[in-house]
């Protein structure tokens, strides 16, 4: 029998008592759960035990970014991407475009992978090679054909070997950028249709590629701007399915063997192709089904037929320029093919702006017009500062098409300019002009703030310029400056209606009213209140300004003579006063 000690049984029975009393009251806590770890936002692959892109992509938070140093990681296979992530290589930043040194070589760091298939929205891959057998990228949807891979981007890639480089089977609105197709792919891009393509952009890739570039079947509105297809030796360089797709800003070179650089098949409307430069012994653009579209602005030059229209119905050509001013030549077309309208950089008129020299230009217009002004930009040589007599001016027109010049025009031409005006002789009669400036009949009356008169440098006469207007333009006005009358004389306007006048230096400094009369003897102008300095100290060099009252040489003043004085200026501001009389 086990012996209990005293007090035992009480004190464990206190101690249970106790523990309920606890519990009860919440006093007792059960042992703390374990706290979720987030996920990681960015993960570097090879660091933190992340030892494979697999596991980072496993890992990564929705939204993240993972980012792939140099290596060669083909030996991992496919790689499922299944939430919203950005997946960068060696050299994300770095595109492999037309003119991007990645276009043609691999770096000297790639990131080397081998297959991404991707079923989540919002997927960025960027700055990989893609090393394939296969498919390199695929954008797919879930097993009924739900399409999930909106939204991807597939930037800055190179793409150097496989079946097919990106297969976009459920993926609308994909932007592909700046990537190259090349060594061993046989297809660059293709869209499998089914409007799981619809809204995608194919924008300034290269491809050099054993079978077709791009391939649409079926999807809407894509574009597929400022790509270089370099090659496409099986099929074709874009093949479109669906409507109102567009073909703009690309360079072909069509061999021999393709089907054509742009392919409209059937069904398809409404698609467009401009903008782009065609070269190479193929057809340019191959259509297959009425009401396909349209091709414009495009260079035909040095091309296979640069057009074969298939269809029972014409096709819309126009405005194209085909490597000929005078349009297409035989055999460049084949079908019913509408050409009318070719681009040209011919002129059908070629004018100097009178604007641009200082007197009149007489042996032409005023513009220059083109033949058909799409695409075309002028340069225009020695228009500026012509002497007075026979120039040779040279226009240039060049007309350019998906950023290179394919043709130019020049025009030289003889262009007189005529010399400056003999000046009209002053009216042949003086003014009746008052003794004091109380006794001017009405005239323009302004303000004396209008005129100023500053000092003069030494070596110079004091002078005035009074600022009539443009409809005072070339008009003679007869200057009187008063207290006591003293005529300067007959003054002619030039052509913005300045009235310009030297100061004879007898006359005094002080406070002056200036008097303009026009030539029917009226006052035009009077401006009282103009503070004149006093003449330039003895010993400075100048000549005194004969005041008369005749109409004679000695008291005519132009601009052109010798007593505009340089430096001397006053400007009329201001709006002017109605006519009035002065009191």
């Amino acid at each position: 029998m086990t012996r209990i000690p005293p007090g035992g049984r009480a004190a464990r029975g206190a101690a249970a008592a106790v523990a309920s009393l606890m519990a009860a009251g919440g006093l007792l806590t059960a042992a703390p759960a374990a706290v979720a770890v987030p996920a990681p936002s960015a993960i570097t692959v090879g660091e933190d035990g992340y030892t494979t892109i697999a596991q980072a992509v496993a890992a990564i938070a929705d939204g993240g970014v993972i980012t792939v140093p140099a290596g060669d990681y083909r030996a991992e296979g496919r790689i499922n991407v299944s939430k919203t992530m950005t997946l960068n290589g060696a050299q994300a930043g770095n595109p492999a475009g037309p003119g991007d040194p990645r276009a043609d070589a691999s770096a000297s760091t790639e990131s080397v992978v081998d297959y991404l298939f991707i079923n989540a929205p919002g997927v960025r891959v960027e700055g990989f090679e893609f090393g394939s057998s296969g498919i390199g990228v695929t954008l797919q949807g879930t097993g009924d054909g739900a399409r999930v891979a909106d939204d991807a981007e597939i930037v800055g890639n190179r793409f150097v070997s496989g079946t097919t480089a990106v297969n976009d089977d459920h993926g609308a609105n994909a932007l592909i950028q700046g990537n190259a197709f090349v060594g061993g792919v046989d297809r660059g891009i293709v869209f499998q249709g089914a409007d799981n393509g619809d809204d995608s952009r194919v924008l300034d890739n290269v491809f050099d590629v054993d079978v077709n570039g791009v391939s649409a079947g079926g999807i809407d509105r894509l574009l597929v701007e400022g790509n270089d297809f370099r090659r496409f030796d099986g099929e074709r360089g874009v093949g479109l399915r669906g409507t109102d797709n567009t073909v703009r800003g690309n360079s072909f070179v069509v061999g021999s063997g393709a089907e054509g650089a742009v392919v409209l098949q059937s069904p398809s409307s409404g698609s467009t192709v401009e903008g782009n430069f065609f070269t190479g012994d193929g057809v340019a653009v191959n259509v297959a089904v009425t009401d396909a579209g349209s091709a414009s602005g495009n260079s035909f030059a040095n091309t296979g037929p640069a057009v074969e229209n298939l269809s029972a119905e014409p096709f819309d050509a126009t405005a194209n320029w085909w490597g000929h001013l005078d349009g297409p030549y035989a055999g460049q077309t084949i079908g019913d093919v509408d050409t009318t309208g070719w681009l040209t950089p011919a002129f059908l008129s070629v004018h100097v702006s009178a604007a641009q020299v200082d007197h009149d230009v007489t042996s032409v217009g005023t513009s220059y017009e083109l033949a058909n002004p799409a695409g075309v930009s002028v340069e225009v040589v020695g228009a500026d500062g012509l002497a007075v007599g026979a120039n040779d001016v040279v226009f240039t027109a060049t007309l350019t098409v998906a950023g290179r010049a394919v043709a130019s025009a020049v025009h030289t031409l003889t262009v007189t300019r005529a010399a400056a005006p003999t000046p009209a002789q002053p009216p042949a009669f003086v003014p009746d002009v008052p003794q004091s400036p109380d006794q001017l009949p009405d005239g323009e009356l302004l303000p004396s703030s209008a005129v100023s008169a500053p000092p003069p440098a030494q070596g110079q006469q004091r002078g005035l310029s009074v600022d009539l207007g443009s409809d005072s333009a070339d008009s003679w006005y007869y200057v009187v400056l008063y207290s006591a009358p003293t005529a300067i004389g007959w003054v002619l306007a030039d052509a913005r209606g300045v009235v310009t006048f030297a100061l004879p230096d007898s006359f005094p400094g002080g406070t002056h009213t200036v008097a303009l009369f026009d030539a029917a003897g009226d006052v035009a102008a009077v401006v009282p209140g103009v503070v004149v300095p006093a003449a330039a100290p003895a010993g400075w060099p100048g000549s005194v300004l004969p005041a008369t009252g005749s109409p004679s040489p000695a008291g005519t003043l132009t601009i052109a003579g010798a007593l505009i004085l340089a430096g001397v200026a006053a400007s009329v501001l201001g709006m002017r006063s109605r006519r009035r009389r002065r009191g």
